[in-house]
């Protein structure tokens, strides 16, 4: 019986990203910069919009509706960001 052929195969390494991978400390700042500002945006609207559904509850309740699910949105994505940002682990692919 013939093996199948393996082109590419990624292994998780578990040391942490280094500082100095792509140049100075500066460089790896400015490079997650982005996901960082992104990730406070998207945990404010979260927050705010689930106050506004707090305070449309007993107004509006359809409104409140939508506001929540805006507000899981917002958190799902700020998770999404935080994980970018706090990611400890390396994909080291192999040939």
């Amino acid at each position: 019986m013939a093996q199948p052929e393996i082109n590419m195969v990624s292994i998780p390494v578990e040391a942490p990203r280094t500082l100095m991978a792509g140049g100075k400390r500066w460089d790896y700042f400015e490079r997650f910069q982005v996901y960082w500002f992104e990730y406070l945006r998207y945990r404010g609207a979260a927050t705010g919009l689930a106050i506004a559904g707090l305070i449309a509850l007993p107004s509006l309740p359809l409104a409140t509706a939508v506001l929540w699910a805006g507000a899981a949105y917002c958190y799902q994505e700020s998770k999404l960001r935080d994980s970018i940002v706090n990611m400890q682990r390396r994909i080291v692919q192999c040939n």
